[in-house]
């Protein structure tokens, strides 16, 4: 578990990648850094383009943030034996705790779901969500679009996916915002799929036991030693997380050409996720 920081109402512009958590579900995987910030997914497969690409551009990259609406401090953890994350945001007037994962799925399911899921448990916590897709590649921005009060990314190009959320979701221009204020037991729920969901809190809820019960059974099979096993186990389930479950093959990285400093070039030893074979 990282431990907290000051209370700041300043975000950095570039985070470094240990402020970044892995959340994944064997097909396509997502970055998300301890300020709320989803700057890398690539969606629905590893190798499609990114909506949000903001770790390799932050000025034109888009980004999907969910986070306090006033200053916070962050610490955060996966459920142990998961690679379910969360996140405690404490503010002066409350505290609250993101979940984000990615449901795993049975062998026959074809969607993949992805959720981010805000509780109050302290005081009172203004959350605020914004979402700017990338922009800067040859067809531009993917339009936004709400319709039935589902958040549309994709327009008339054909939807590449669909936002559904406990709380109504508006768009001005290329951003999308969604607001709630949780108290005490509070939820906010929202639920990134490739098609419109109903019921999206109980989905919700439904998928994050599942999947942690998922994720504990799978390596509740492996035979790890006793000693440092809480660091063999988060290693042995990042890598789980690049695995292509459709293929069984392995993907060289969630990400793409990423630079050896920040400013610097590409190295060009990855220059699209894709698919290697399994040694």
């Amino acid at each position: 578990m990282t431990a907290p920081q000051p209370l700041r109402a300043d975000v950095p512009d570039a985070a470094s990648i240990g402020d970044y958590g892995l959340i994944g579900d064997m097909r396509t995987a997502a970055l998300v850094d301890r300020w709320g910030r989803m700057d890398w997914l690539c969606w629905p497969r590893f190798d499609s383009p990114p909506l949000p690409r903001r770790l390799i551009d932050p000025d034109a990259g888009g980004s999907w943030q969910v986070a306090p609406a006033v200053p916070f401090a962050a610490s955060r953890r996966y459920l142990p034996d998961t690679n379910v994350l969360e996140t405690t945001f404490s503010c002066r007037d409350g505290t609250a705790i993101a979940t984000e994962f990615m449901a795993v799925p049975r062998e026959d399911r074809s969607g993949s779901l992805l959720v981010r899921m805000v509780e109050g448990r302290s005081g009172v916590v203004p959350i605020h969500m914004s979402l700017r897709a990338s922009s800067g590649f040859r067809e531009g921005s993917p339009p936004l679009g709400v319709r039935d009060g589902v958040l549309l990314i994709g327009g008339t190009r054909g939807t590449a996916a669909a936002i559904t959320a406990t709380e109504p979701v508006s768009v001005k221009q290329d951003e999308a915002t969604l607001d709630a204020v949780l108290g005490q037991g509070q939820r906010m729920v929202i639920v990134l799929t490739s098609a419109p969901v109903a019921e999206v809190a109980t989905q919700a809820l439904t998928a994050r036991d599942t999947t942690a019960r998922r994720w504990r059974d799978w390596i509740g099979r492996c035979n790890l030693p006793g000693i440092k096993r809480d660091v063999v186990v988060r290693s042995a389930l990042a890598l789980k997380l690049l695995h292509h479950q459709p293929t069984s093959a392995l993907v060289a990285a969630p990400t793409t050409s990423l630079p050896e400093r920040i400013g610097g070039p590409a190295t060009g030893t990855t220059a699209t996720p894709g698919c290697e074979t399994a040694a």
